[in-house]
């Protein structure tokens, strides 16, 4: 799990700087920091947030999100031979 969670970290360290070099994106950024946050939050400081997630904070989050709902499975196919009746 917590190798998981390292890659998923790395996964978003990586896309946020990614970002940067995309205008339109960073404005994006800069606006969404100004507005959420009242400042404007440097990239180090939005990875060292990412640095800082914790699995245990992961499994609350994935709790509130999956864990007292009712669920469905829907699936799109070919999967296999079709039997015909």
């Amino acid at each position: 799990e917590e190798a998981e969670l390292e890659r998923a970290r790395q996964q978003v360290r990586a896309a946020s700087l990614l970002a940067l070099d995309d205008m339109g994106t960073r404005a994006n950024r800069l606006a969404g920091s100004l507005l959420f946050h009242g400042r404007l939050v440097s990239p180090e400081e939005v990875v060292a947030h990412v640095d800082a997630v914790t699995r245990e904070e992961c499994r609350a989050v994935a709790g509130r999100l999956f864990g007292a709902g009712q669920f469905a499975y829907a699936a799109v196919g070919p999967f296999g031979k079709r039997r015909r009746r």
